[in-house]
């Protein structure tokens, strides 16, 4: 996954990784090509499409809009105030079993 360029200094994303929906076209290619999780995330993004990110009051109203449209929505993380150099946390795990 690409790093957050535009979050303001002081703040970094922390992703859950265990939220995400792995297709079994990626786990096949994992298993196949043994790509650990996180190149799989850094080549091919898993099959995430658009990451929104929203303030918390309206995260909810967006999240029913893209459903009602018909889009997977998945609540992958957060972002949260820090004081390190880090901008993305993974967290959890990606299930790339196959």
């Amino acid at each position: 996954m690409a790093q957050p360029a535009d979050l303001p200094p002081g703040f970094s994303v922390t992703v859950e990784l265990d939220r995400v929906p792995v297709l079994p076209v990626f786990k096949w290619l994992a298993g196949a090509g043994k790509i650990d999780a996180m190149e799989m995330l850094r080549t091919f993004n898993c099959g995430i499409g658009m990451i929104a990110i929203l303030d918390a009051g309206g995260a909810d109203a967006a999240c029913a809009q893209f459903a009602a449209k018909g889009d997977t929505v998945v609540r992958l993380g957060e972002v949260v105030k820090d004081g390190g150099d880090r901008k993305v946390e993974f967290r959890g795990r990606l299930d790339l079993a196959g």
